[in-house]
This record gives structure tokens, sequence and C-alpha cells, in this order.
């Protein structure tokens, strides 16, 4: 029935693979039978990825509803529902999604990461979803203190993240979140999430969750990487305040709870009414990058127009792949494309990209971007990028060796 649910989707019946998979997670001998299904050793590894799938009903359920959510359909109490039952049989890309659902943001856009939202991210990355540990190392490298903005529970205080003194009456009853979708355990992040507690220590662990995202081959992260290494003075507003980290009664900001509540939620129409602190200080006082390393940032942006080529050579093998479907019944199709054309011409260097289609498709569209971004700092840098064997790869000016509008030419693709 999953699979009956995948087939009606990808022929845009919606309603009829929603019912489908729902048919299957609310009947407990149905989900048991798809939750015990293993990887079988002597299948390919396609096949096992596509078993995986069958296995997950819930992330086709959560996808499915969080785009009909974001469209405007009243389908929450289901998205949520699908979340959880993903939670509750320990899924990291349902902690990921349940993340990025709970996920909040200033006024201007940017993140406002919560302790809920540190914990879900975590979890996920943790547990070696490539786009979490991306995500998490863009926290850790733009964050600011406070780097958790929720005000901690009555129960949990004191913390260095505490705005006011709590009233020793409320302490004994928990306060609810509003989430049904929150662990208990994030209330540790509110004791734990000081560490790192300095800009220096912050890049190094962003870089850290980023280099787990590499080594899935998910591509942003390259492009995150390069920036560190090119910036040569970090952040000062990444360092925890003094007062915060020995719990002196200096952290708080507010008199009392109802001065906090005036202040972040009642403020004049236009501000942020979510900022519960602002750092202060000037560039003056943004210590050196240790990190700050141009030729690292250069191999990194290496990576990144070898992804942008792996998105183009599959669209270009995609596109042969159609016209030789019209002259011969035997043509490559979508699925094959990659063994018949990729693998025979041996270009190693840009395949990797293709290891694994979940975290490819996690980005492939927005190779566009990526492409511009990494172009605009090479000009910006008057860079000229070379690979490791010493071919060039792009010069400020030119730009990429071998030009999109000649991709027909297979000098593009030996770059």
């Amino acid at each position: 029935m999953v699979l009956e649910g995948m087939i009606a989707r990808f022929q845009g019946d919606q309603a009829t693979a929603i019912k489908l998979w729902w048919s299957v997670l609310e009947d407990p001998v149905r989900l048991k039978y798809v939750t015990t299904v293993k990887p079988n050793t002597k299948e390919t590894d396609a096949y096992n990825a596509s078993l995986q799938h069958l296995a997950t009903p819930w992330i086709e359920l959560i996808t499915i509803h969080f785009e009909r959510v974001q469209r405007g359909l009243k389908e929450v109490d289901l998205l949520e529902k699908a979340l959880k039952i993903g939670m509750d049989q320990d899924d990291p890309v349902a902690f990921y999604w349940a993340a990025s659902y709970r996920e909040q943001s200033y006024a201007n856009g940017d993140l406002r990461p919560t302790s809920e939202w540190l914990y879900l991210m975590t979890k996920a990355a943790a547990s070696g979803v490539p786009k979490a540990a991306h995500e998490l190392g863009k926290y850790y490298w733009t964050s600011g203190w406070k780097y958790i903005e929720d005000e901690p529970p009555a129960h949990v205080k004191p913390t260095p993240f505490d705005s006011f003194k709590p009233d020793s009456a409320g302490k004994a009853t928990p306060l609810s979140s509003g989430s049904t979708l929150r662990p208990p355990d994030a209330d540790q992040f509110f004791r734990t999430a000081t560490y790192p507690s300095n800009p220096e220590q912050r890049a190094q662990l962003a870089m850290d969750w980023l280099r787990v995202a590499m080594d899935a081959m998910y591509a942003p992260s390259y492009l995150l990487m390069a920036e560190i290494s090119n910036t040569q003075q970090l952040w000062a507003g990444a360092q925890a305040p003094a007062a915060a980290l020995t719990l002196s009664p200096e952290r708080y900001e507010y008199a009392s709870e109802v001065d906090y509540n005036n202040a972040v939620y009642d403020c004049e129409e236009g501000e942020d009414r979510l900022v519960t602190y602002i750092h202060t200080g000037g560039p003056e006082d943004d210590p050196l990058n240790p990190f700050y390393k141009p030729e690292a940032a250069k191999l990194h942006l290496v990576n990144v127009f070898r992804a942008c080529k792996a998105v183009d050579f599959k669209a270009h093998s995609l596109k042969q792949a159609a016209a030789a479907a019209a002259t011969r019944p035997n043509a490559i199709n979508e699925d094959d494309w990659a063994e018949d054309t990729g693998r025979s011409q041996d270009k190693p260097e840009f395949f990797k990209f293709y290891q694994d289609d979940g975290v490819y498709d996690s980005w492939a569209g927005e190779v566009s971007e990526l492409r511009a971004e990494a172009q605009a700092m090479c000009e910006k840098e008057a860079w000229t990028l070379y690979d490791e064997k010493g071919g060039l790869v792009y010069r400020a000016g030119i730009g990429v060796v071998g030009n999109l509008e000649g991709i027909e030419k297979e000098a593009y693709f030996h770059i």
C-alpha cells in the first residue's frame, strides 16, 4: 500500500496517496510489518534504498502534509501526527522535518534558534542526516548570544539563558511550550547550549558539522566552508557573557516576567518582537579567525563548481536519453542514466555527488544559487581556481572553464 501511495502521488492524486499511507500508519499490523523490513545484504544499494522508502510511510506523509500546510491547507494536526509517529520510531529524518516545522524566524527572516529546534536538529544530525548537519554548521557559524532565544521555563531555572529572576512559586509546575512535538529532553539545552561559548570554538564546531555533511556530498556545505575559510575575523557577538556563564544575577535583563513579556511580545509594530539580546560591540572587538585559509576556501569552491557540473551533466545526459528514446527501444532512462553515461565516461571528480540520490535531490534544486554565490566570491577576491592536479577551473573575469552555453562540448565536463 505504501508503493501504491507513491504511484498515486506521482500521478498527481494526493488524496489517494494520503489515504493509502494513513491506512498503513493507523493499522498496527501493517505498521509493524513495514517497520520490521530490513536491508537485504544480497541486493544492491539502490534496491535497499528503495526498500527503505517503503519502510517509512510517515516520511511520505510528513513531506506531503508539510507542503500542503505551506500552501494554506488546514492539515497541521495531520502533519504533527505524522511527525510524532516518525519520532516515536526514532527516525532521524522525522526529527529533521520536526525541526524544520518548528523553526522560528526573526523579523528579517533569519533563524531564531530555540531549545526545541536545537534539540530536534541535533538529534537528526547526530544520526546522520546531512542536511541537518549543514543546518547545525550554519547555526554555530552565524548565531550569537543568546544562542537559544526562548525563555527557560521556571522548573529548569537557574540557567545561563534566564532573562529575569524566576518566581519561586512557579518552579514546581513545568510550563507548556505549546508544542506537541517538543521532547522533554529539549530542556537540557538550557544548561548545555552555552558550550561552545566563544567565537573560535563555535567556528570549530560549525566546521565539524559541515564536514559531516560534506562527507555525504551535501554540496551547500562546501560553499559555507569556503566562506568560513575566507573570513578574516570572527564575530565578538558569539561570545557568551561572563555573567551568564557564572549564573550571576547580572545576567538578568528584565526585572520581572511582566517586563520581559512587554519587551519581547508587546513592542511597537515593525520591531522584531522576538529579539531578547543585542550585541553592542563594534568590529574592533571581533577576534581574528584562526581558520582563515584562502587556499582552503579555493579548494572548497572547486567542489562547489564540481557539484554544479554534476547537476548540469545529469540534465545533459537525460536530454541525450530522451533523444535516444525516440530512435531505439533500449534507450537509457532516468533510473540508469548514470550507469550508462556517467560511469562509462569515468568522471569521478563529480560523479561522487551522485552517491546518494536522497542527498543529491536535497540540494540539486539550489544549484543556481550555489553557482552564483561561488562565482561572486571568486569575482570579489579576483581568484583563479585550480583543481588538485593543477587544472584550471575558474578565472575571475572569465568564469567557469567550458561555460554553460557550450554544455554540448565535452570540455566542460573535463575541468
